[in-house]
């Protein structure tokens, strides 16, 4: 079978391809996107209709499965302490992959969270048969376990508590899911795993008919319905395909006949369903499945005398986290090119925060000190974080014990998400940060491109800062990815919704050997780099790391203020310059033949043509002074 051939059988299994190189594992394309959503068939077929490449899958709640992977006789070891149910299973060039029913939430990905045990879910993929593993070895199915001839198995109850953490009394947990909707859903899916064989698949049918009416509603997040429908049809004994199927279109007719429950009351199939789950969970309290208690409002700040702010402010001036750079309770995102090094940056800076040394080699700390540091981590997986920092330590960056801690979170939906909140929140307590960064802020929402999910990221982060006194937040940030051609895009244009950009503090961009500060509240930066570049701050950035393995990664250099230029002789120079040689400089070979910055000269040589000193102004013209080209009149 062709590659296509292959791609397709997994995408019609209900599974999301993604293209990965030849005897590679690293993805052909950008595949963040298909963690949230399945490619449509002419993504498929573009990706693989000519390739020969391999193929992964994309695990998690997206394709409703998760992954073991087997490293080994370690692994093998660990295993036959175990039960491990007859599931699908690939042989790989160590061990094999063991696939299991997505069992609803979020599965996080795990490294060695059992000896010899990897987990793929939420934010993983795999390769899948007919791959070639770079050292050569062809992946294949086990005899008699292939995807079609064996049902996935629901994720054994050991995986779940080697790798979760303890589930939250609260069940309202999935974005955009009230405490109705989850209860509502809970309810369905014990009914399903209850029914008699027999009524099994209409009672899947009927049942994500009713939650698709709740999603229609808008009370239910869909995802969240349609894996934990599919995992209780699996966990019932169902066909894999034929349970997708099954589900995906009660939830379409559900959704097209949308409901929300009744003036505050449960309507009697409603009461049934929470019956059925009171009776399935007969230990639980009533607060546990009460689907329309209100939560109790966020605290928020009382408001004070604006007069009384101005005179503690003129008490208390200018208390900093980080001289010239970060103040307490800001925002400071770090962007950058592909391949700039902000992950590197961020962690060095962190790093000499923790160390309690200037930050940069410039900015000194101020006098407020994080208690420690939390880098949430939703980009690298452990293995490349233990390399990194390796790598940091070698080069004199060894932080001080208790000061940093790094978490790899995943995909997280911080701005409707309750688990991921807790999530984040246990973890900011059970270390004690005061300054966390979020790297990187566009895998921290569902869509980056929507306005109202990125709004909703900002007032957590605010929130979270009053609730639990953080110094400040940092945020490695993604700008927006270049057409063919296209240089017309400026250094402040991040990826995603326009929120991104107004609800910062500061900003950085990094650019070979420059970094700039486009978003400067405060004017903090300005004041530390007193050279501009489009009316920003800019400093040199000096890269030691590269020609030695010993040297830290970053130096910022401030430099000297810029000589103000003379534009009278800047102007005569250019003169000069074409009158002797007429016709040989374009705008652009001008300006850099004139020497000095060059914005400055291109500005003085675009002002000139539009005065009509030099031209034509035409595109890519040969320049000559006035009154040896044609002038254009305009047309009447």
């Amino acid at each position: 079978m062709t590659a296509l051939q292959e791609a397709k059988r997994y995408s019609d299994a209900g599974l999301v391809v993604i293209p990965v190189l030849p005897r590679s594992k690293r993805p052909a394309e950008g595949w963040r996107d298909f963690q949230t959503r399945r490619p449509d068939p002419e993504e498929v077929k573009t990706w693989f209709a000519d390739s020969e490449g391999n193929v992964g899958v994309v695990a998690g709640a997206v394709s409703g499965i998760v992954v073991v992977d087997v490293d080994g006789p370690e692994g093998e070891r660990t295993l036959a302490e175990r039960e491990v149910p007859r599931t699908v299973t690939t042989l790989t060039s160590k061990g094999r992959h063991l696939w299991f029913a997505h069992p609803g939430g979020v599965v996080k990905n795990r490294t060695r969270f059992l000896p010899g045990l990897d987990l793929r879910g939420d934010g993983g993929y795999v390769l899948v048969p007919p791959s070639v593993h770079p050292s050569g070895h062809v992946y294949t199915f086990a005899e008699g376990l292939s995807l079609g001839e064996v049902e996935i198995a629901p994720l054994p109850t050991w995986v779940m508590q080697a790798t979760q953490r303890p589930l939250p009394r609260n069940d309202s947990e999935a974005g955009g899911s009230t405490s109705y909707g989850m209860a509502a859903l809970k309810a369905e899916t014990v009914a399903i795993q209850a029914a008699s064989e027999g009524t099994r698949n209409d009672t899947l049918n009927t049942a994500a008919f009713l939650i698709g009416q709740l999603v229609g509603g808008g009370v239910l997040d869909r995802t969240r319905a349609e894996v934990q429908l599919v995992s209780a049809g699996l966990a019932a004994g169902l066909d894999s395909v034929e349970t997708r199927r099954t589900v995906r279109s009660g939830l379409e007719a559900g959704i097209c006949e949308p409901r929300t429950p009744a003036n505050g009351k449960m309507t009697p199939s409603e009461q049934a369903a929470l019956s059925r789950l009171r009776e399935a969970f007969p230990g639980a309290t009533v607060g546990e499945f009460a689907p329309f208690e209100e939560e109790t409002p966020p605290t928020r700040p009382h408001a004070v005398d604006v007069a009384r702010l101005g005179r503690e402010a003129s008490r208390e001036p200018g208390k900093m986290v980080v001289n010239g750079l970060i103040y307490p309770q800001s925002i400071i995102g770090v962007t950058g090119e592909e391949g700039q090094g902000k992950t590197m940056f961020a962690d060095q800076g962190c790093r000499q925060i923790a160390r309690g040394e200037a930050v940069f080699g410039l900015h000194d700390l101020g006098e407020l000190r994080p208690k420690a540091i939390l880098f949430f981590d939703t980009e690298q997986e452990e293995e490349e974080i233990r390399r990194r920092a390796a790598e940091m330590d070698t080069r004199g960056l060894i932080v001080p014990d208790g000061k940093m801690f790094w978490t790899w979170a995943g995909g997280l939906n911080l701005a409707t998400s309750e688990e991921d909140r807790r999530y984040v929140e246990g973890e900011i307590e059970r270390v004690g940060a005061d300054l966390p960064w979020i790297d990187a802020g566009s895998n921290a929402v569902l869509d980056p491109k929507d306005d109202i999910e990125v709004k909703g990221f900002f007032n957590y982060l605010s929130a979270i800062t009053r609730r639990y006194g953080l110094l400040a937040i940092g945020i490695t940030l993604h700008p927006r990815k270049r057409g063919a051609g296209d240089y017309s895009r400026r250094f402040d244009d991040l990826f995603g919704s326009r929120e991104w950009k107004g609800r910062l503090t500061k900003a950085l961009y990094m650019e070979n050997d420059k970094i700039i500060c486009w978003k400067d509240r405060g004017s903090h930066v300005r004041r530390a780099w007193p050279n501009r570049v489009k009316g920003c701050a800019v400093a040199r950035l000096l890269r030691p790391g590269l020609t030695d393995d010993a040297a830290v990664p970053f130096v910022i250099e401030a430099g000297e203020p810029d000589e103000e230029i003379d534009a009278q002789a800047l102007e005569a120079k250019a003169v000069s310059m074409v009158e002797a040689q007429p016709g040989h400089y374009s705008k652009t070979s001008l300006a850099n033949a004139l020497g000095g910055r060059k914005e400055d000269a291109l500005q003085t040589v675009s002002r000139m043509i539009r005065e009509g000193k030099l031209g034509p102004d035409e595109a890519r013209a040969k320049l000559s002074v006035e009154g040896e080209f044609p002038r254009t009149e305009p047309i009447l």
